[in-house]
């Protein structure tokens, strides 16, 4: 086992890391002939190491650079191998379990940043596992982790694709997987055991379209999704074809008084765009609903005085720009849910350090509790809705980062049914 960064080899004990980052640790090696190198941060060699979060938690930055490029192969966060001079056999595998407590996040990588952050594996020996009531959000690759994953509590959310031989999910459990076009889960030879709830959510930009979810031809099984449950966002799931079905995403404009209603279809998509964000929409709805529904129109309502009066109670600098209201025809019907995603921008920020507000019938913004589905992928924030109350957020950065988001635009979003 080598350790690199955050003081490792002096703040590991009994093989737990507990609440030590990892960020911007290198690996550089030249002329590699075999995979038993890299690990930008860790390489984890036939033993058993656990990385503990107590709070939130984010490892960035971390390089496996291979002959002078950053190679994914190679583990820029965590690199995994069986140690062949162990005895007895039976030991050889390496295996890291990430434990978070309850109301804790660690977020490994970020969105977009390719090279940088990966989990891989030498073979298929090693074992991931997630403990604890918490979150795991890895944005980074997964691809090249050959072995089992292991979901055994809490929350765990794939921005990126898996590749994984074996996965299980434990009853009690969730296993988030972002598609982002065909082989999601990226192993051809998959076994697959659903017992909690699995999820399948729509990226943002994706185009309309049947993707694949498994290289493995054999996850059409039915028989792995029968003791489980399976909850798409965006998209419908048909397992005898290993498709993931998405639809072409409705479109909306801010404050454009001609637009027609908007009908959107079950499982369906929205993008809402704004002038102040030019280059992704400013909102992206994921509808997980048989049902239908309709959207009035979108209107900025940022000169919300009580919304202003509880971000800036939150703590000095916190940033804020903007509230937005959804007219709907309809509530949400029960069991039917939104996942929510304000668009942030590129960063690297502790889960913890967004707070998400809704709004009260008197008109008062208060702290939002136990949400559901919280991830940030290092560019879009989201969360889970059942119903459609008034929702904002605000971004309370470090002390460090604050200079370089002295111009970040901070979205607030709400949600009013029509009375009829």
């Amino acid at each position: 086992m080598r350790l690199y960064g955050g003081n490792a080899p002096s703040r590991v004990e009994n093989n737990v890391f507990t609440d030590v980052g990892f960020t911007d640790n290198v690996a550089s090696v030249y002329n590699a002939t075999s995979a038993t190198v890299g690990g930008g941060a860790v390489f984890l060699d036939g033993a058993v190491l656990a990385f503990k979060a107590t709070k939130d938690m984010t490892y960035s930055g971390n390089a496996a650079v291979i002959n002078g490029v950053n190679d994914d192969r190679y583990g820029g966060f965590l690199m995994m191998n069986k140690n062949v001079d162990t005895n007895p056999p039976a030991e050889n595998y390496a295996k890291a379990i990430f434990d978070t407590d309850r109301g804790a996040t660690l977020t490994i990588g970020t969105a977009g940043r390719t090279g940088c952050d990966s989990i891989a594996s030498v073979d298929g020996s090693s074992i991931v596992e997630k403990r604890g009531e918490g979150k795991l959000i890895v944005n980074s690759s997964m691809e090249h982790f050959k072995g089992s994953l292991i979901v055994g509590g809490g929350d765990m959310t794939a921005n990126n694709k898996l590749g994984a031989s074996s996965i299980s999910i434990a009853s009690g459990a969730a296993l988030g997987v972002k598609v982002f076009g065909n082989a999601a889960l990226s192993s051809s030879s998959l076994a697959f055991d659903n017992s909690g709830t699995f999820k399948l959510v729509a990226a943002e930009g994706l185009a309309a379209g049947s993707y694949g979810v498994s290289a493995d031809s054999g996850f059409a099984s039915g028989d792995k999704y029968i003791n489980g449950t399976v909850k798409t966002f965006g998209g419908t799931f048909d397992a005898a074809a290993n498709s993931f079905i998405v639809a072409e995403a409705k479109k909306i404009t801010i404050d454009d008084p001609i637009q027609p209603k908007t009908n959107v279809e079950e499982n369906g998509r929205v993008e809402i765009s704004t002038s102040s964000v030019a280059d992704a929409p400013a909102v992206v709805m994921n509808f997980s609903s048989n049902n239908e529904y309709a959207i009035n129109s979108v209107t900025d309502v940022a000169a919300d005085e009580k919304f202003v009066e509880a971000v800036s109670s939150l703590e000095e600098g916190a940033l804020m720009a903007g509230a937005y209201d959804f007219n709907l025809e309809t509530e949400l019907a029960e069991g039917d849910s939104v996942s929510l995603s304000f668009y942030i921008g590129a960063g690297s920020f502790n889960l913890g350090s967004f707070k998400l507000f809704h709004q009260n019938g008197d008109g008062t913004w208060t702290l939002m509790e136990n949400v559901e589905g919280v991830t940030y992928d290092g560019n879009y924030l989201s969360f889970e809705v059942t119903h459609f109350s008034s929702y904002g957020f605000a971004l309370v950065p470090e002390p460090a980062a604050f200079a370089a988001l002295a111009g970040l635009v901070i979205l607030v979003f709400s949600a009013h049914r029509r009375r009829v």
